[in-house]
């Protein structure tokens, strides 16, 4: 279940921050914070088998650097999400510098499960025109069989 909290004014990621480091999942959507259930090993699978080939395939060329969940990603002022997989090419290095990747990578991917009839937080996720400089993105959304 995704559980969005009301406040009174759109949340940036100064409010983020300001949290405990309590293991919760907490993203910033339009202003609105989401916090989000713990992944289950069907999702965990499936980010694992995403990494291990984005990881070969950036060791294997120098491309740059896979990065997996949990790590802040601030598209806007009002946008801080956790992708489950970040792919950031060498050249743009720098932006793992920080306590956060301020800035869009060059590559992300997000899963999400959702049963017929049940909402996610994949509609309110921005998508890559919402971000500036997002090269690609990927919204994975499954189904309750893991093939």
């Amino acid at each position: 279940m995704v559980v969005a909290i009301g406040q009174l004014r759109p949340m940036t990621i100064d409010d983020l921050e300001a949290f405990p480091d309590d293991g919760s999942r907490r993203e910033i959507l339009r202003g609105e914070l989401i916090v989000t259930p713990a992944p289950t090993p069907v999702h965990q699978l499936l980010v694992t088998r995403l990494v291990a080939l984005l990881s070969n395939f950036a060791n294997s060329t120098n491309a740059g650097f896979v990065l997996t969940a949990p790590i802040d990603v601030q598209l806007t002022r009002y946008d801080v999400v956790q992708p489950d997989v970040v792919f950031v090419a060498r050249e743009r290095e720098a932006l793992l510098r920080g306590t956060f990747i301020e800035g869009a990578p060059d590559w992300w991917s997000k899963c999400f499960r959702r049963r017929l009839g049940e909402s996610t937080s994949s509609e309110r996720w921005p998508s890559t025109e919402q971000a500036e400089s997002v090269s690609t993105g990927l919204l994975i959304s499954k189904t309750d069989r893991f093939a």
